[in-house]
This record gives C-alpha cells, sequence and structure tokens, in this order.
C-alpha cells in the first residue's frame, strides 16, 4: 500500500501564538509545519526548501516586511 504524503506548510506571522496555536492544529491534522515570525528568515528558508513546499500562508500586516511584499 502506498504511504499517504506528507503536506509541507510554511506559516509566517509576526504574533507568536498565532503561529503556535496554527502550527498546533495544522500538525494535529497531519501536515508537516515550519513557521517563522520574522517575514526575512522565512525568505531564506523558502529559498532553500520551496521544492518541498505545499503552502505557504502569511499575514498580511508586519512590521518589517508585509505578505505581500514577502510573496
Amino acid at each position: 500500500m502506498p504511504q499517504d504524503k506528507v503536506f509541507n506548510i510554511l506559516v509566517i506571522d509576526d504574533e507568536t501564538m498565532t503561529l503556535k496555536m496554527t502550527k498546533q492544529g495544522l500538525e494535529r491534522s497531519g501536515f508537516s509545519v515550519a513557521i517563522f515570525s520574522r517575514p526575512e528568515k522565512s525568505l531564506e528558508y523558502f529559498k532553500e526548501a520551496h521544492q518541498e513546499l505545499d503552502l505557504v500562508i502569511t499575514d498580511k500586516n508586519m512590521p518589517t516586511l508585509t505578505g505581500l511584499q514577502l510573496i
């Protein structure tokens, strides 16, 4: 029987509590989740891991780099 694919999700938000709750909920649903509170660091991660990622969720309003600038 083939193994189910685990979906990899990148979540970026400057609110630490939002990140933790989102990660918890998504992992309980079987997803693999990477979280970043600093958009610049998430961009570095994305450049390295983009081929393994299935979905990116980003906050729109962040102090150093907006979600729109990030995408």
